[in-house]
């Protein structure tokens, strides 16, 4: 079915499109919810709350107005970014027995995509939402200050120790490799 004929059936209450939706959009849906909840399990338990959501709302949805893609992915961001803040979880301390064997062993240039969003996950929540807003979906500084409800130099301040926390892992990741290399 095609897009629009698809976001149309939707928007009527068609069951048979609302399982087309949802089958061409949940894994788009649950990257999301994992990129800002760090963990499969939380993605998996906001996935259906996201689609009740984009149900809910899809009727106000106007398809000559623009792609529907942005559209979900900001319903998805914020449900996430609300759950995560309802969580109010404080940053962790890592030590290298923590990272994943095949980051720790790859070489950080080959690293895939999937290593550095687990790598991304390592961060307590509350960085790694703001590191996900700004370094992945270019939201501003002030933006993400004004949706979390905080300073920006608040933002600015997580942002930077996000970045320092992911530079001191990769230095202990290469240093490790280096130790190896060396054996």
């Amino acid at each position: 079915m095609a897009k629009d004929a698809l976001i149309l059936g939707c928007q009527a209450g068609d069951k048979n499109s609302q399982k087309e939706f949802l089958e061409k959009y949940s894994g788009f849906v649950f990257a999301i919810g994992v990129r800002y909840c760090g963990d499969m399990n939380y993605a998996w338990d906001l996935l259906q709350e996201i689609f009740v959501k984009i149900f809910v709302s899809i009727p106000s949805f106007n398809p000559k107005l623009g792609n529907i893609e942005p559209w979900i992915g900001t319903i998805a961001r914020n449900h996430c970014l609300n759950y995560m803040k309802s969580k109010r979880i404080t940053f962790k301390e890592l030590n290298i027995q923590e990272i994943p064997l095949s980051i720790r062993n790859g070489a950080i240039e080959e690293m895939t995509s999937q290593e550095l969003i687990n790598l991304i996950g390592m961060l307590s929540d509350g960085y790694r939402e703001i590191f996900n807003m700004i370094e992945t979906d270019g939201m501003s500084t002030q933006e993400v200050a004004k949706f979390l409800g905080m300073a920006e130099s608040s933002v600015r301040s997580k942002l930077s120790r996000s970045k320092s926390y992911l530079k001191k892992i990769l230095l202990k990741i290469k240093s490790k490799e280096a130790w190896m290399n060396s054996i």
